[in-house]
């Protein structure tokens, strides 16, 4: 713009310069003016809004929290969630017991949830989980190994909404052979526009969280090692440090296909209850 308006001043400086030049040229000034005040005041007052700054109108925002819910720093076509690093953390270096391999198929526990009241949602998922022996597991601390052993011991690991609508514990769940149970209206999980997540995980509404058990119980023997499997599948996509096709190479296929318009907004994380699919 500063250009622009160098180059008129030079060019309308001889008297045959007619004076609606001179006008557009001023009232160009003015609304470049406008617009750097505004975005000061942006910037000064809301600094979480400067990625919907004009300036970065051909950006992508790479985020962890792909909630709906908060258009401020996420919204579908301008921001894409990634995994966090929980999947590639060394988990298969570590031994567990036999019950707690990758291997297993049948698993001691139906379902592991550890971690804090930061939400509504945790606290009743932890009352159902004592309610209803569903773990033989409490939601004390667990030092690093034990807790990556008892997500290995668990057919469900839950990934609720805590603070923020995302979690680690979906990628620390496909990481170690568990099935993530995501529990958090409106959020687009990593590549949800990519990934069938209706194959690998199960999600149940947060207003009907009380269903949890029936909702587990509910998926047969073969519906859950199908879940598995297809989580296996596509571990490698939601982790950084893998040898060959990673995280890393989706997000930079799908940064390319949003930034060139070859991809299309369609939540392909499917419905409420998610049911197992080969």
């Amino acid at each position: 713009m500063l250009s622009i308006l160098h180059i008129a001043r030079v060019l309308c400086r001889s008297s045959s310069c007619p004076a609606a030049a001179f006008v557009s040229l001023n009232r160009a000034k003015r609304n470049h003016k406008e617009r750097l005040r505004q975005t000061r005041k942006t910037r000064e007052h809301d600094p979480l809004k400067r990625w919907q700054e004009p300036t970065f109108n051909q950006s992508m925002l790479l985020v962890h929290d792909g909630s709906r819910a908060n258009p401020d720093c996420y919204a579908r076509g301008k921001a894409s969630t990634i995994p966090t690093a929980g999947g590639s953390m060394p988990h298969t270096k570590l031994a567990c017991p036999p019950t707690g391999s990758m291997a297993a198929t049948v698993r001691p526990n139906l379902v592991f949830f550890a971690g804090k009241a930061s939400a509504g949602v945790r606290s009743t998922i932890q009352s159902l989980i004592l309610k209803h022996n569903l773990s033989t597991f409490g939601t004390t601390h667990f030092e690093y190994p034990d807790y990556v052993c008892a997500m290995r011991a668990s057919e469900f690991c839950m990934a609720p909404r805590g603070n923020a609508a995302w979690s680690p514990r979906l990628e620390e769940s496909i990481a170690n052979g568990c099935i993530p149970v995501i529990v958090a209206d409106k959020y687009d999980p990593p590549f949800v526009h990519i990934l069938n997540y209706s194959s690998f995980s199960v999600q149940i509404k947060q207003n009907n969280i009380g269903s949890l058990q029936r909702v587990l119980g509910n998926l047969t023997r073969a519906d859950r090692d199908a879940l598995r499997a297809n989580g296996q599948r596509v571990r490698h996509l939601f982790s950084y440090n893998e040898s060959g096709v990673d995280a890393s190479a989706l997000v930079a296929f799908e940064m390319w296909a949003r930034l060139n318009g070859h991809m299309q907004d369609v939540d392909r994380s499917s419905a409420t209850h998610s049911h197992a699919s080969s």
